[in-house]
């Protein structure tokens, strides 16, 4: 056993049994639709996930005869309380509309809390192009 009298600094996240964590989801000519969970993962016991690059796309395939939004909504669950991330919402109902976000900074999740998102039509009629990317770092907390 090596005893020292001085702090050793914790290796960085990168170096504590790092693994990629990558999850897209991508679909086209989706019609309305209530709120639906198309990405979920939840952090498991002693690790943390660092969501490092979150990206958006909502396209308008056609026109819905009622106009609503197209929602993307990226959020993380800890306990009872869920919080929203980011949003992309897409508020036009013409078609070829287009929207495009990406989450303006690196969130870290803890172990039991769940990182998910859902998309969200609320139009009548016409269909929707949704496009999510998120890429992380899973790591020993």
């Amino acid at each position: 056993m090596r005893v020292s009298s001085f702090a050793v600094a914790r290796p960085a996240y990168y170096d504590r049994n790092a693994t990629s964590y990558v999850a897209s989801y991508v679909i086209g000519g989706t019609s309305p639709h209530a709120q639906t969970t198309r990405i979920t993962t939840t952090v498991a016991a002693g690790k943390k996930l660092l969501v490092e690059a979150l990206s958006m796309y909502v396209f308008r395939d056609t026109v819905g005869t009622v106009a609503g939004g197209a929602f993307i909504l990226p959020q993380v669950t800890s306990g009872a309380t869920s919080v929203f991330l980011a949003r992309s919402l897409l508020q036009s109902n013409v078609a070829s509309a287009n929207y495009i976000a990406s989450a303006p900074t690196q969130f870290t999740i803890y172990a039991g809390e769940t990182f998910f998102v859902d998309t969200l039509d609320t139009t009548t009629g016409g269909t929707v192009t949704y496009v999510v990317g998120a890429k992380g770092t899973t790591f020993d907390a």
